[in-house]
This record gives structure tokens, sequence and C-alpha cells, in this order.
């Protein structure tokens, strides 16, 4: 070449650039892998919680149904309860004032009941009277009466009329004694509902 001339290049320099299109396409490649396993891991990994979410939500829906299943059989259970309740107690009640009726409609004059307890289809009875001779007719009456299956004479005790009453008042109870009798009926209760029926 002559000593003249200058040197002149007329061809691009490609070499540099093409050293950054790699390096970039490379990064690129690099980026991409990333977050196609990102994106891997993230469906694998929803995918198995999702799976362990359906199996949670098939076990408690299971246990809820077995929880209304439950439910429903106590209630059940309350409902049978409560009927067989009243039954037992539409079998057991007796019409009580049909039988203090007959019982005080039973007692000679100047006796009275005292007081009165029912259980078990057996009442308990204690009535004051006069003389003795009175308590064996009432015992009687009570033994013949329709509402009533036995009669048994359980005390009798003598008491007096109370000191506190006033002199005039106490005539010639002074010296008479009252008698306190406890009595157990057992209770003729379909005679007594049979009664009540009419009543009705």
């Amino acid at each position: 070449m002559p000593e003249g001339l200058p040197d002149i290049n007329l061809l691009p320099k490609y070499e540099r650039q093409s050293s950054k299109s790699f390096i970039i396409f490379i990064i690129l490649i690099i980026i991409m892998i990333i977050l196609f396993l990102f994106f891997g891991a993230s469906y694998f990994i929803t995918k198995s919680k999702l799976h362990s979410v359906e199996t949670t939500y098939n076990e408690l829906s299971k246990e809820v149904d077995e929880l209304h299943e439950e439910l429903k059989m106590v209630d059940e259970d309350e409902s049978s309860s409560f009927d067989e309740a009243v039954l037992f107690v539409e079998n057991h009640a007796i019409p009580t004032s049909i039988f203090i009726t007959e019982l005080d409609d039973l007692l000679p004059d100047y006796s009275y009941l005292s007081e009165y307890q029912y259980a078990n289809q057996e009442a308990e009875v204690i009535a004051h009277f006069e003389t003795l001779d009175t308590v064996a007719a009432y015992t009687t009456e009570l033994t013949t009466s329709p509402y009533v299956h036995d009669t048994k004479v359980d005390v009798i005790e003598t008491f007096l009329i109370k000191e506190e009453m006033a002199d005039e008042d106490k005539g010639e109870f002074d010296s008479i004694p009252r008698y306190e009798t406890e009595f157990t009926l057992k209770i003729n209760k379909q005679k007594l509902k049979g009664a009540a029926s009419e009543d009705e």
C-alpha cells in the first residue's frame, strides 16, 4: 500500500454487536428457564395443596353428615322419650278431686280429713274421728268403695283439744279424746278414670 493513502476500512464492525446480542439472548433464555421453573413449581405446589384441601373437605363433609345423622337420632329419641313420658303420666295420673270427694263423702259426722298424699297408685290418708267406732265404720266404707282395691289402717293415735282454747270453748271436749288415724289405700285407677270420663 502506498504511504500517502489513509487506512480506510469500509466494512462494518459486526463482531462487537454480535457479542452483545449473544449475551442478551443467553440472559433471556435464563430468565425464561427461571420463569418456567417458577410457574412449574407453583403449579405442582398448588395442585398438591388443592388435593389436600379436597381431602380435608371430603372428611369434614363426612363428619357433618354423621353429625346430622346423630342429631336426627337424638331428636327421634327425645321425641320418643317425651311421648313415653306423656303416656306414662296419662296412664298413672288419677283424677284426685273425684277421689278426695269420695273420701270426704264417706266420712262419718264430726270427722274430717287432715292429710292426703298420693304416690305409685297408693294414697296415704290421715283423718280425725271422735270415736273408735267411727274409725271402724269409715274403714268399712273405704273397703266397699269402688275406687279402692285395698284398705289398711296403719296407725291410730289419740290426741286432745289444744290447751290454748278458752275455757268456755272447751266444754266437754276436755275429757273426750279425738282419734287420728292413718290409712294406706290401694287405688282402683280404672274406676276413677271411668268416673272422670262420665263427668266430662
